[in-house]
């Protein structure tokens, strides 16, 4: 199915933690708040900086993770015959 045998244990830790980032940052975004709520207390002051860097790091590592699942998938793709 989709050629998903040729994905190697690389791969797929690849694009696991690209998941797993991106559903974080999803739930980020959805409640800014959990810091506070977490922690008890507003590290950043209440201006929410700490809460969009929470947001913009797993979306970067999403990002990355998820092109290099791409290198590694087209680097295990057979050659094109033609």
């Amino acid at each position: 199915m989709w050629g998903l045998q040729r994905m190697n244990v690389r791969g797929w830790v690849e694009v696991i933690t690209a998941a797993l980032a991106l559903t974080f940052t999803v739930l980020a975004i959805w409640d800014r708040q959990w810091v506070e709520g977490l922690v008890g207390a507003e590290p950043d002051g209440g201006d929410g900086s700490l809460e969009w860097l929470l947001v913009v790091i797993p979306a970067v590592i999403a990002c990355v993770c998820a092109y290099a699942a791409r290198r590694t998938w087209i680097a295990l793709a057979p050659a094109a015959e033609g």
